[in-house]
């Protein structure tokens, strides 16, 4: 009777032990599957589509590209507040749900948010610009 309760003993430790590793190898994987395995999209936009002093809205991609100075800078068109897709006028950014508002670089002007927008990743090569979302 003493050998059937340790091998139950025994088992019942190892089935916890295996639990809990197959719960943590889960816990790991939705981890990294957010950080490491998510591929970025890529967008290419031609220099020339970009207007100097003003920008262009990628709507599907929810993006915008802004010319100012001769100098090009990306942004989310998330807003930051409550996540509704941003418009872009000829002088700034508006949320069209919470009227929040940020100027051409980004930055917060008017809330509820309190948080600038987010600038994405992009590279220029050649005559074109290579957006990572």
């Amino acid at each position: 009777m003493g050998r059937i309760n340790t091998i139950y003993r025994i088992s019942r430790r190892i089935i916890t032990k295996s639990i809990i590793l197959l719960l943590g190898s889960i816990l790991l994987y939705k981890i990294l599957k957010v950080n490491v395995f998510r591929q970025k999209k890529q967008i290419t936009v031609k220099l020339k589509d970009v207007p100097a002093g003003g920008g262009i809205v990628l709507r599907e991609q929810r993006a915008a590209i802004v010319k100012l100075n001769n100098a090009i800078e990306v942004y989310s068109l998330v807003c930051p507040h409550l996540g509704c897709t941003i418009n872009l006028t000829e002088e700034l950014f508006k949320c069209p749900c919470h009227g929040s508002e940020f100027d051409l670089n980004g930055i917060v002007i008017k809330g509820p948010a309190n948080k600038n927008l987010k600038i994405l990743t992009y590279k220029i090569e050649g005559d074109v610009i290579i957006i990572y979302i």
